[in-house]
């Protein structure tokens, strides 16, 4: 085992052992959350500093002594800022990928993915999984660094209170694997995605370089982009999406539609982002990662991340980036916390702790982490546009390898027979009922 290796093991030791006490009241599933994200912490840390975590053991000891003094606040406002700086740069490697193709090659999947390796060191691809009998696998080709991002798991990410609207509901998953949730409770649907679309076409092949079977993978609606409710017309018709309530393929969306209606702002900006989005992305591919075989371990982390684009930056091209990360949300997220307002927060929620005058003064004049969300969520800044999206990021070195992804199915239901948990305690705080 590596020296990151088990700083990682010990932290998860350590905090697992604090989660004893921590759920009576925070629940097991926010103690899961807080693992996950003091790994992320110094998985991204490291990266942000451009010094590879396995290869100095002294910067191991000082990120973990780093993050061992954090608030939950603190830890989760570091690593959405090293998360944001990092998918900023790929939206910018992609761009700069595609209009390279475009002006000199081809611009087929195969070009665009070249070219994004030569400015990025690494790329992905789909292959024979080297997992048995797993079909079809994402690889690596090149080398990617510890706490550096992978893939990016594409497609429409529905907030909590969209979820009935979501196709097939409320058994979403019966024929749709490729769903993933988020912590905050939104889900992450990358069956309209599929395998992107808008590559030229060499001669002799498709534009994405896939046979019609591979490019359907079996699920009704794959890559038909935005899919329902989105690329529904005010008719309710929309072609090609699962099934639901009733057999006639829009019933699920009815009866969704007449007790919950949709917010029609959130609805027109859903569909004016899907419209905006350039589905040629080398790297929207996390959705076909593998679980790992029985005896393997993943070799990526799963890291959910907010990100804030600026409408009025004109800066480098920044303004255009947003239309090169593959994701539409379906709902409203405000802007995450910065790390100066974390670091506030902590030391309000310092002084509650120690109670007397100090502590009174805390809670009467408002320095409470309800009260505080409560009022972002009356909107974001102006030019402000926050995309919900879910990323891949390497927990070692990545050399010229198949990406596996611990998938962490739900506790609360039937498992395939394929399926054996990593971690039995992680899935079990992870699905944990109450929270």
């Amino acid at each position: 085992i590596t020296r990151l290796g088990a700083m990682l093991k010990g932290l998860v030791e350590r905090f697992g052992r604090r989660g004893a006490t921590d759920h009576l009241r925070s629940g097991w599933r926010r103690v899961q959350e807080e693992l996950d994200l003091r790994e992320l912490f110094v998985l991204t840390s490291s990266h942000a500093r451009d010094v590879p975590v396995d290869d100095d053991a002294a910067l191991i000891d000082v990120l973990s002594e780093e993050q061992r003094g954090l608030t939950y606040d603190e830890v989760k406002a570091e690593v959405t800022k090293n998360l944001t700086a990092n998918l900023h740069t790929m939206c910018g490697e992609v761009r700069d990928a595609l209009r390279a193709t475009n002006g000199v090659g081809h611009g087929s999947r195969d070009d665009v993915t070249a070219e994004y390796r030569r400015r990025a060191g690494f790329s992905a691809h789909v292959a024979e999984s080297t997992a048995p009998n797993a079909g079809r696998g994402l690889f690596v080709n090149g080398q990617v660094d510890p706490g550096e991002i992978v893939c990016v798991y594409p497609g429409v990410v529905y907030a909590a209170e969209n979820l009935r609207h979501m196709p097939g509901y409320p058994k979403i998953a019966t024929d749709n694997p490729y769903l993933v949730a988020r912590y905050d409770g939104s889900v992450v649907d990358a069956s309209p995605w599929g395998l992107g679309a808008g590559w030229l076409a060499k001669t002799g092949k498709n534009g994405d370089g896939w046979t019609d079977g591979e490019r359907r993978r079996g699920v009704e609606g794959f890559g038909r982009w935005p899919g329902a409710p989105i690329g529904t017309d005010a008719r309710g018709e929309e072609g090609g999406q699962r099934g639901g309530h009733g057999g006639d393929g829009v019933g699920w969306l009815r009866a969704a539609a007449g007790e919950t209606p949709l917010d029609p702002t959130q609805l027109e900006d859903a569909r004016a982002a899907a419209d905006a989005v350039d589905r040629r992305h080398p790297l929207a591919l996390a959705h076909l990662a593998n679980h790992p075989p029985k005896g393997a371990s993943p070799n990526v982390a799963v890291a959910s991340v907010d990100v804030v684009f600026d409408a009025n930056e004109e800066l480098d091209g920044a303004k255009e980036l947003r239309r090169y990360l593959p994701n539409v949300g379906l709902g409203r997220w405000r802007v995450p916390l910065g790390t100066e307002e974390a670091k506030r927060r902590g030391g309000a929620g310092s002084a509650k702790r120690r109670g007397g005058f100090v502590g009174s003064l805390a809670r009467m004049f408002g320095e409470d982490d309800e009260d505080g969300e409560e009022a972002e969520e009356a909107g974001s800044p102006p030019g402000k546009v926050v995309v919900p999206t879910l990323v891949l990021v390497a927990k070692r070195f990545i050399l010229d390898e198949e990406v596996f992804l611990n998938y962490r199915l739900s506790t609360h239901v039937k498992r395939p027979d394929w399926y054996h948990p990593v971690n039995a305690e992680e899935e079990k705080r992870r699905w944990a009922v109450g929270g």
